[in-house]
């Protein structure tokens, strides 16, 4: 009678760890997938981003800038979203006129060190945009960047997501969702 009893307990015992260990890896997944609200009342426009990313404001000429968590201790690239908003009151530019101004600078900044991947028009918040993927070679990194943009009014929108080569899959699902939620105000 004791060894059924010793069974039954090791049973119940064994069916609520089981049960504690499934409901953790449900909060962690869970944890993963979740996407929290930023709203950024200055520059007039939020944005949803991953809840296991951290951010920062008004760093380097830029709006935010979204950091996914280092991979390991000394994970030297932490691929990131950045939004850029500039002001075109005093220089205004077709959404065209942009476009072109960008892919120049852009190549005058990686000079020859960059390969165009994609260019097209899209629809970003609501507004005709243009979106550019490309490769380039940083210093340490072969990165790859996806760049969204937009105007309205006398505001040019930028989303920038870069990425090491070899991750920039890894995080495209997050970051195309974070580009969808993007809300100009």
């Amino acid at each position: 009678m004791q060894t059924r009893q010793r069974n039954q307990v090791i049973s119940a015992v064994s069916g609520v760890l089981g049960f504690i260990l499934i409901a953790f890896i449900l909060l962690r997944l869970y944890s993963q997938t979740r996407f929290l609200k930023y709203e950024n009342l200055t520059d007039g426009y939020s944005i949803d981003y991953p809840s296991g990313w951290t951010y920062t404001e008004d760093t380097n000429n830029t709006s935010a800038i979204f950091l996914s968590p280092k991979e390991y201790e000394f994970d030297l690239f932490q691929e990131n979203v950045n939004i850029v908003i500039q002001d075109l009151s005093k220089n205004p530019k077709s959404l065209k006129d942009y476009t072109q101004l960008a892919i120049v600078q852009l190549q005058a900044v990686f000079q020859q060190n960059i390969n165009i991947v994609e260019s097209s028009e899209i629809f970003w918040g609501g507004n005709p945009s243009h979106r550019l993927v490309f490769t380039a070679k940083g210093d340490q990194f072969d990165l790859k960047f996806m760049n969204i943009w937009t105007i309205e009014g006398n505001r040019a929108y930028q989303f920038t997501y870069a990425a090491t080569l070899p991750k920039y899959n890894d995080y495209l699902k997050k970051v195309k969702k974070m580009a969808n939620s993007f809300n100009i105000r």
